[in-house]
């Protein structure tokens, strides 16, 4: 049985076959190749080297003789000289090949911006993230002790509602009436308070770091097997939905934290039974967040979100 070995050419484009170097337009009668080298599916009509009449067709293999000699065989040729299940197996084993190399090159273009989007990952991102979540962390307690449980409306506001009832005047056979309508209105709305409460306490971004420092000294993909890129690219995969949740985080927490939005999460807070109370204070460093409950005042200073990484930037060096 021949063997197979070769990989395909990256210079091989499978719709021109006859542009490969070196092929051998005939091959006598009797003569049997040793090994195929790549497929193609020509976009018009090659000849085949092996028929006596060198058959037009635009599926097949290009394959090797024993003296090192290349040809275009064509399908059915194939079929002919290596029985169908062993063309079969020998296009299964290309066709895998093929895969292997596709998703070699995809690896291989995303490790590239490794190193770059490592560096927009810095120890200050981590820790700015790190100190946000245990912000928010006291935030979520304090909703969590309320004795009502706020609204989270599909846009991730937190509001608290409640139905009103009201009269308007109404023909009813002939008189008018005073008739009652109940309405649900809003009391009170937090902007983006629901999706940020929901987040996990987990620090994305030094998750996402830890995945993508895993490929930084990896071998070359060309080299791996497809077992070995698949777990790149699960890794790489894993980094970026990492990256993606800590930038979320961050941007929810720029578009929450602001001295208005903190008012309103406080009422809605003081509503819901909680006796607190919690306000927004800029300072000369930045902002303060401060917290009165049970009497008792917790401090935090908030970092700079400015200029905070964005998933687009960094997915950018690692597009594939």
């Amino acid at each position: 049985m021949a063997k197979f070995e070769d990989l395909t050419s990256e210079e091989f484009t499978p719709a021109r076959p006859e542009l490969q170097a070196g092929l051998t337009e005939a091959i006598p009668e009797g003569e049997i190749p040793s090994r195929y080298i790549n497929r193609y599916h020509a976009d018009h009509d090659v000849p085949c080297a092996f028929c006596n009449k060198h058959t037009d067709h635009r599926r097949g293999f290009t394959v090797q003789m024993k003296d090192g000699r290349i040809a275009l065989c064509g399908r059915d040729c194939a079929k002919f000289y290596f029985g169908p299940e062993v063309a079969r197996d020998f296009e299964k084993k290309l066709k895998e090949e093929e895969d292997r190399r596709a998703t070699a090159s995809v690896i291989a273009r995303a490790m590239r911006g490794v190193p770059q989007a490592l560096e927009s990952i810095t120890d200050n991102w981590i820790a700015n993230e790190r100190a946000m979540r245990e912000v928010v962390s006291s935030l979520a307690e304090l909703v969590g002790r309320a004795s009502r449980v706020p609204e989270v409306t599909s846009g991730g506001h937190l509001e608290l509602r409640e139905m009103r009832r009201r009269f308007v005047e109404r023909e009813v056979g002939g008189v008018v009436r005073r008739v009652p309508v109940d309405e649900e209105v809003t009391l009170v709305r937090a902007r983006h308070a629901g999706a940020l409460l929901r987040q996990s306490e987990k620090e994305a971004l030094q998750g996402a770091r830890d995945c993508l420092s895993k490929l930084v000294g990896a071998r070359a993909p060309e080299n791996l097997s497809m077992l070995a890129l698949k777990r790149i690219g699960e890794v790489r995969t894993s980094g970026l939905s990492r990256l993606r949740d800590g930038v979320e985080f961050l941007d929810l927490c720029s578009r929450f934290f602001t001295k208005e939005n903190i008012a309103s999460f406080s009422d809605l807070v003081w509503r819901l039974g909680v006796a607190s109370n919690v306000a927004l204070h800029r300072r000369k460093y930045g902002y303060e967040l401060v917290v009165v409950s049970h009497e008792v005042k917790t401090s935090y200073k908030l970092p700079s979100l400015d200029d905070r990484p964005t998933e687009r930037s960094i997915s950018l060096l690692l597009r594939s």
